[in-house]
């Protein structure tokens, strides 16, 4: 059988961990150890972890951080094991995702990785399915860069299986990114040909509280930290890096705008138009920024 390091990064989630804990210890794949990074919560979330008794879980307190990349690569350092997978502390696993991860990525010994499809699960009990590509692709070695670099393939970590000796060629998460899933994510993908599973067995909680949902500025700032980094080793072409790298300009300069922080908005529509002068949806956002500003001072 094949060993997983299982890796869960939690910050005051008292209330929602005890789950996500129960729906790992019941994989029908038992194999694995079960690294839980605590970022240094002030509720009783390391009370509830500690009520589990299981030999598999290892749980690390660390002082306060915020930075998703720091945990990660805290948690990867920990690991023993020849496969890795991650589960964020709000989310659900079905009971065969492991199993069927690895039953795949043992007949394909080619492949780096395994990413499934997800159930959104809202607030107000709405559940939505999101396949990220057609079922005809399922189960068949793809390079999935093309997709990821354009932002076609928004992959959530949770639902991720690869094997650890790719971090040879990957790297490890950029410490300098809050984040760095999409960052990583992208870069694994550059590497190494992976596989999806048309099979929703990862079920994401959305909520106020999400990271996603937080620190949209910070998701735009490492896009165009990745695009940059890609266009430096010139892996994509200049047209890509300049079209993707302008809409996150305008992106950021909505956000910036819409926080009624004017001088951070022209920043951003200025670059991005910088970037990509026909860009019509930045020109009319920068002209209605400029009319609404216009109209407060009259």
């Amino acid at each position: 059988m094949s060993t997983v390091s299982i890796i869960t990064l939690t910050y005051n989630r008292a209330s929602m961990i005890g789950k996500t804990i129960e729906c790992v210890l019941k994989q029908s794949h038992a194999d694995f150890q079960y690294i839980i990074v605590d970022d240094g919560s002030g509720d009783n979330t390391e009370d509830v972890v500690k009520q589990y008794n299981d030999l598999r879980i290892h749980y690390y307190k660390l002082p306060h951080s915020g930075s998703i990349s720091h945990l990660r690569n805290f948690g990867i350092s920990k690991s023993t094991s020849g496969l890795v997978a991650f589960i964020d502390s709000d989310d659900l696993w079905s009971k065969e995702k492991l199993a069927v991860q690895i039953e795949v990525l043992g007949k394909n010994p080619s492949v780096g990785f395994v990413f499934t499809d997800v159930v959104l699960l809202f607030q107000n009990g709405e559940k939505k399915n999101v396949s990220y590509l057609p079922s005809a692709e399922n189960e068949e070695a793809q390079n999935y860069f093309p997709l990821m670099i354009r932002d076609k393939l928004p992959v959530y970590p949770s639902t991720l299986l690869f094997k650890k000796e790719c971090l040879a060629k990957v790297g490890q998460f950029n410490a300098s990114l809050p984040a760095g899933d999409t960052n990583f994510i992208t870069r694994l993908m550059y590497h190494y040909p992976g596989i999806h599973l048309c099979q929703s067995l990862v079920s994401i909680k959305k909520h106020e509280t999400n990271h996603s949902e937080i620190h949209t500025i910070d998701a735009h700032h490492e896009n165009l930290h990745t695009l940059h980094y890609f266009r430096e080793k010139k892996l994509i072409g200049n047209f890509l890096y300049r079209r993707k790298s302008a809409f996150h300009h305008r992106a950021l300069a909505n956000k910036y705008n819409t926080e009624g922080n004017t001088s951070k908005a022209m920043h951003h529509f200025k670059k991005g138009l910088a970037l990509n002068p026909a860009d019509v949806k930045n020109i009319a956002s920068l002209f209605a920024m400029q009319f609404n500003t216009a109209r407060k001072h009259e």
